[in-house]
């Protein structure tokens, strides 16, 4: 059965800014232009290796945000004992977003990213928590996204495993999708035949 893509940005031998662009398509370097490097002035981007008590709860927040929005995938929320968890494991850190002072009252992040690097330098973006009220105005995913591919690389980190779902989104930042297929075995496979034949009628 067909598995959500996988998305992965290989090319991180850039040294600044001008360098990042290049590796984009022509489609990804209009959206950089007019949907990050325009917003990129409204942020305040810090990096933490932990987040204090109440931080990590406005980050469990905000992750619970994206779990009720992110229609795209069946997920489920976390227990809390597992985000206590990555903020005690040095193998994690937190890329937090701030929206700067003189254009929000608000002083907590708008999102954070819940990110992974592991013993062969592969830096994984896990999770996010994101503020709603900011998404689009601000354009958070879009800038998180941007925010962890420039954190992998100041890291100089091999690649980076950009995860699944927003797959558009991900490939205007450089990410490739790669497909995924699952393998199960079914004692009775009579419902599935039927499912796929009803979806084969629906096509037609």
């Amino acid at each position: 059965m067909h598995l959500p893509e996988s998305c992965v940005v290989e090319e991180l031998n850039w040294t600044d800014e001008d360098g990042f662009r290049k590796t984009l398509s022509k489609k990804g370097r209009e959206n950089f232009v007019q949907k990050i490097k325009r917003n990129e002035h409204f942020y305040d981007v810090v990096v933490k290796d932990r987040l204090d008590a109440e931080e990590l709860q406005h980050a469990m927040a905000l992750f619970r945000n994206v779990k009720n929005n992110n229609f795209a995938i069946n997920n489920f929320l976390f227990p809390e004992k597992m985000f206590q968890q990555l903020n005690e494991s040095k193998s994690w850190e937190f890329i937090v977003l701030y929206i700067k002072e003189e254009y929000s009252i608000s002083r907590k992040p708008v999102a954070v990213a819940f990110c992974h690097r592991n013993v062969a330098n592969v830096y994984s973006f896990m999770l996010i928590g994101m503020d709603y009220e900011y998404l689009m105005t601000y354009g958070v995913y879009r800038q998180t996204l941007y925010q962890v591919i420039k954190r992998a690389n100041a890291l100089q980190c091999i690649q980076v495993n950009m995860g699944i779902s927003a797959t558009i989104e991900k490939k205007k930042v450089g990410a490739t999708p790669y497909p995924k297929v699952g393998y199960y075995q079914s004692k009775d496979n009579f419902a599935l035949e039927m499912m796929g034949a009803t979806f084969a009628i629906e096509k037609e």
